[in-house]
């Protein structure tokens, strides 16, 4: 019998300067929040100009060209959504 063993360590490889990598990412989700508001503000325009479009665009839509495959794989306890075109 044998004790207990330590585990063996993480190689983790950091990027050479993480602030650069986190102001990266920080810039990115600002964008993505202004996009965001800008997408809704078009909307909120459309829908009081025009009304309602829905069923507008739900009769100008033919046949889609891509089609994608949505699953949740459960990865050590972590569900990841996977999409396949």
């Amino acid at each position: 019998m044998s004790g207990a063993t330590a585990p063996p360590p993480l190689n983790i490889v950091l990027p050479p300067h993480p602030a650069a990598l986190l102001r990266t990412i920080l810039d990115a989700k600002e964008a993505m929040g202004k996009a965001f508001k800008d997408g809704n503000f078009a909307l909120a325009e459309v829908k009081y100009a025009a009304g309602d479009i829905k069923s507008s665009i739900i009769e100008s839509v033919g046949l889609a060209q891509k089609r994608v495959e949505t699953r949740i794989d459960n990865i050590a306890g972590v569900k990841v959504i996977a999409r396949h075109a």
